[in-house]
């Protein structure tokens, strides 16, 4: 968190709901889905949140994923998830890779 004076800009994390999705890392269904976005603050009370990201993990191996913002009404009421409304992938873990060489 960065302050000057009573003004500060921070992060917020907030967690959504669990949501159903295949992981392309392992092939799991159960993530989560967050919002991320900076804040600015006065005296530690968030007056206004700003740069709002959408990120999926899944639970099992962590994998990250954006999701496209018009996707997120859709997700929020089904609780599904599907390729089409993954952005990106930030961090894929590869569970198939083969470290035996």
């Amino acid at each position: 968190m960065f302050f000057i004076g009573i003004f500060g800009i921070g992060t917020q994390d907030k967690f959504l709901r669990e949501v159903s999705f295949k992981c392309t890392g392992c092939l799991e269904d159960n993530a989560e889905l967050f919002q991320l976005g900076k804040t600015f603050q006065l005296f530690f009370i968030p007056l206004y949140t700003f740069g709002i990201t959408y990120v999926l993990k899944c639970e099992t191996c962590n994998s990250l994923y954006k999701i496209n913002s018009k996707s997120i009404d859709k997700i929020l009421s089904t609780g599904n998830v599907s390729y089409d409304d993954i952005k990106e992938i930030i961090y894929e873990h590869d569970v198939h890779s083969n470290n035996y060489r």
